[in-house]
């Protein structure tokens, strides 16, 4: 008896997942967000990694902008081919490195500086939050620009 309650509870656990897998798969936004959000991750993950190996050896500013050139180029091809489903072109191609330009100098160095600075927050600390504010700035900017260089 007690089998056959596991193996319901288990049956409605996973209706439960297919139904929210679903939901995902059926709404091309929420699937597009999703990916996004994969695709980001992976990024911050590279990013991070490469950003706290280089500042062992050298300023976090350096450090900084090695991890996101590096986290840069995966997100470029992923973002392109997967994420969005589109081509490469020159005008994809400079609008997203203008963001990400954007992005790195002004949101993360300046968000850096700020957390540094003005509150007294270690770099190993302050990368955390910089990180989140600026991954929201990216995927509106991104999007928005994907959507219109893809449409041009």
């Amino acid at each position: 008896m007690y089998f056959l309650y596991q193996v319901n509870l288990l049956s409605l656990h996973n209706e439960g997942k297919m139904k929210l897998f679903d939901l995902i798969l059926g709404n091309d936004k929420l699937y597009e967000f999703v990916k996004f959000c994969i695709v980001g991750t992976v990024c911050a993950i590279i990013d991070a990694v490469v950003f706290y190996i280089i500042s062992i050896f050298t300023i976090y500013q350096i450090a900084l902008v090695c991890g996101y050139l590096v986290g840069l180029l995966f997100n470029y091809i992923m973002t392109i081919y997967w994420t969005f489903k589109t081509k490469p072109s020159k005008m994809n191609f400079v609008g997203v490195v203008a963001v990400h330009l954007i992005n790195l100098f002004a949101i993360r160095m300046g968000l850096m500086w700020l957390f540094i600075n003005t509150f007294a927050i270690q770099y190993t600390i302050a990368y955390i939050p910089t990180v989140v504010i600026s991954v929201i700035a990216n995927f509106i900017l991104i999007r928005f620009i994907i959507n219109k260089t893809s449409k041009d």
